[in-house]
């Protein structure tokens, strides 16, 4: 099965035990890869191309805990961030190259 890249954003205000949820997510058999750079979100490798799958895979892991889970499109971006610090985008991207999407899309 192929691997796509997800943003899983969440309500940290909401966690009650942060190790305990950290390692339910980054734990996850779909999980191949993650990044944790903005407080509440990840980005996760996983492997399927559907978020719901992955979202029920880490049902365990985020419990009642407000959440959505995203596909990052890697053929559609824009970041003047990006340019400015010579961060090229490839296809074969690594996840810690990918973290920089999120903060184009969060500012």
């Amino acid at each position: 099965m192929k691997n796509s890249i997800f943003i899983l954003s969440y309500d940290r205000d909401s966690v009650s035990d942060m190790t305990k949820f950290h390692e339910g997510i980054t734990t996850n058999p779909l999980v191949k890869n993650w990044s944790h750079y903005i407080n509440s979100s990840y980005l996760l490798v996983a492997n399927t191309q559907k978020a719901s799958v992955l979202a029920k895979s880490l049902k365990d892991a985020l419990g009642d805990v407000p959440y959505f889970v995203m596909e990052v499109n890697l053929s559609n971006y824009w970041g003047v961030f990006l340019k400015k610090h010579g961060i090229g985008l490839k296809k074969s991207l690594e996840i810690r190259k990918v973290v920089f999407l999120l903060i184009v899309f969060w500012v």
